[in-house]
């Protein structure tokens, strides 16, 4: 049995204490894995394509790869049950296809999030596998059960669009939602650039409120002279200078 993660630490961690029996691989962001084809059986991933964005597909031939003839893949994808809390829309099947939530997001914020509509799976995932079943709301995530079909096939092929009038209406609502997300950012910054600038303004007036206040003191007053001889002084010493 076989795991691979992107994060060190897991990786180092199950090594202390499950290696053996288990053999660890920590991944990178891009597939290959390094390992032969048709190594496995059985693969899982689970929260993994609910986080890819451009290297979803590259990482799903992979795993075609690695499977055995006739092996099994499950792996998990949210769609319906996180459209309304991740978008603030109401979930509409034939308007999403595979949808790239806060795709500007690193790791400390969560990373992206990805949408899937099960028509879209049962569509691109389907030109690699054959879909057995899909079990919905387990965790709130869509589990596909996939059987590898003894096909060659490429990330442009799983890819490409189908003829299908759904999947235009994907990729405006995927445009959509990205500019929705540019528009939330710009409002943030300019809520964030206002509340800047309204700090600037009440430090400014409250060190000239204690300026003012110090100026009005008697050690002020006391030392006046001595501040104007120094000003007098370096004066004298700019005009010798020329």
């Amino acid at each position: 049995m076989w795991g691979a993660d992107i994060d060190a630490e897991s990786i180092e961690r199950l090594r202390n204490d499950h290696s053996p029996p288990l053999h660890l691989l920590r991944c990178g962001h891009e597939p290959p894995l390094g390992l032969d084809y048709g190594s496995f059986d059985l693969i899982w991933a689970i929260s993994v394509f609910t986080h890819l964005t451009d290297n979803s597909i590259p990482w799903l031939v992979e795993l075609h790869r690695l499977l055995a003839p006739d092996g099994l893949l499950i792996a998990t994808y949210m769609g319906r049950w996180h459209s309304e809390i991740l978008t603030g829309a109401p979930w509409q099947e034939d308007r999403v296809g595979m949808n790239v939530l806060q795709h500007n997001k690193g790791r400390e914020a969560g990373w992206p999030l990805v949408i899937m509509s099960d028509w879209w799976v049962r569509e691109h995932w389907g030109r690699a596998f054959e879909v057995l079943r899909i079990e919905p709301q387990i965790h709130n995530q869509s589990w596909a059960v996939m059987r590898k079909r003894s096909v060659e096939v490429t990330a442009e092929d799983v890819a490409r669009p189908a003829d299908d009038p759904r999947e235009y209406q994907a990729a405006l609502e995927n445009l959509r939602q990205v500019q929705r997300e540019l528009e939330s950012a710009e409002a943030r910054l300019d809520a964030a650039s206002r509340e800047l600038e309204q700090h600037r303004r009440q430090t400014a007036a409250e060190t000239a409120a204690v300026r003012a206040e110090y100026e009005r003191s008697l050690s002020w007053r006391v030392t006046r002279p001595l501040r104007e001889g120094r000003r007098i002084g370096r004066s004298l010493r700019a005009r010798l200078a020329r």
